[in-house]
């Protein structure tokens, strides 16, 4: 609102490439046996075809 387009931006893109991030260390972090981290966490599967 105040004119910072860029600021804006910058704050979105970083904010979701952290977000990824984080997923990843988690998901590398999981336990065995090996399966992404939304299909094995999640309690319900509207939830798994919402992420993707």
């Amino acid at each position: 609102m105040a004119g910072q387009l860029a600021l804006a931006v910058g704050n979105s893109l970083g904010g979701i490439a952290a977000q990824t991030a984080a997923l990843v260390v988690l998901d590398a972090a999981g336990a065995r046996p090996r399966a992404p981290l939304l299909t094995r966490l999640a309690a319900s599967l509207l939830l798994v075809l919402e992420a993707h």
